[in-house]
């Protein structure tokens, strides 16, 4: 059986297919143990941007970090202002 995680998108980076959701717009996933980050990242075809990471409410800068049963990882792209 796999884990169940939680992905939220912003920013204007949208998923390459349909995933299904819960009731706060989160993306739900079912991965299996010893997936990575990278492997999100790539599934997500996010692989050619430049993102921020953040796990479970901190900045995640290790993308062979194995994902755990109930993380919710979010995608930022890099924001600057002015």
């Amino acid at each position: 059986m796999g884990l169940n995680i939680k992905v939220r998108l912003f920013g204007g980076l949208t998923p390459p297919k349909s995933y299904p959701k819960n009731e706060s717009n989160e993306y739900l996933f079912q991965v299996e143990e010893n997936y990575r980050v990278a492997n999100l990242i790539e599934e997500l075809s996010l692989s050619d941007k430049p993102l921020i990471v953040v796990i479970n409410g901190l900045i995640c800068n290790d993308y062979e970090r194995a994902i755990k049963e109930g993380d919710v990882i979010s995608f930022f792209p890099p924001i600057a202002g002015g």
